[in-house]
């Protein structure tokens, strides 16, 4: 499965501390083990890297999870389905693609 996040400063700002911590390194996770494609904005990943309480691996995994964004960054647009990440209050869960 396809995950994307492109959430704005702003955006990764509001999310609180401790679900971030605990989502961030559950998807970094499922990229490196290959269960997952994760697709991150490079200015997601820049916030993220600088604010995110991460293990150096789980760090060293999201820099090159956003150097990747120029080759994968458009693949949200070919995919069926995909799961994008946003903020919002309450959690919401929103099906997008083409079916």
């Amino acid at each position: 499965m396809l995950i994307f996040c492109d959430l704005a400063e702003q955006e990764l700002a509001n999310i609180p501390v401790a679900l971030l911590q605990v989502g961030l390194s559950e998807i970094v996770r499922a990229h490196r083990r290959g269960h997952h494609l994760v697709v991150i904005a490079r200015w997601s990943m820049a916030w993220l890297t600088r604010n995110g309480d991460l293990s150096p691996a789980d760090a060293a995994m999201l820099r090159r999870i956003g150097q990747n964004f120029a080759q994968a960054g458009d693949l949200r647009r070919k995919a069926k389905v995909f799961i994008r990440l946003i903020e919002s209050r309450p959690a919401i869960f929103q099906r997008m693609g083409q079916r």
